[in-house]
């Protein structure tokens, strides 16, 4: 039987935190060529594929939900992520140019650490 990493399970209440298994199409705002950047994950038999951070906040930012903001924002205050790198992979979301504004503006208000030596 796969160990299981979602949401509530043994797994999160031990580590404090989790994965979701999603389809290749979940990930709607992400930019075209995510997939050529996914990370491979192999434990025992299986391997996850794991989105690139930028990809995965991109697709986060274009989701908006609150728990996908609050990722986006935990991501960026990391330094996971680069306000530059965010921008330019936007330019390869299949979307609305309302919704790359509500993305845009969003990362935006991203806060990103200051670079070394500032």
């Amino acid at each position: 039987m796969p160990f299981v990493l979602g949401e509530a399970s043994d797994f999160d209440a031990e580590y404090g935190y989790y994965a979701q298994g999603v389809t290749s199409s979940t990930p709607i705002y992400a930019p075209a060529d995510w997939k050529a950047r996914a990370i491979p994950i192999r434990v025992e038999s299986y391997t996850g594929w794991c989105m690139d951070p930028h990809d995965l906040v991109l697709s986060k930012l274009g989701a908006g939900r609150e728990k996908d903001l609050d990722f986006a924002r935990s991501t960026a205050k990391l330094g996971l992520v680069r306000r530059g790198e965010l921008v330019e992979r936007l330019k390869a979301v299949a979307c609305s140019d309302e919704q790359r504004r509500y993305i845009r503006a969003r990362i935006d208000a991203l806060e990103y650490p200051e670079p070394a030596g500032n």
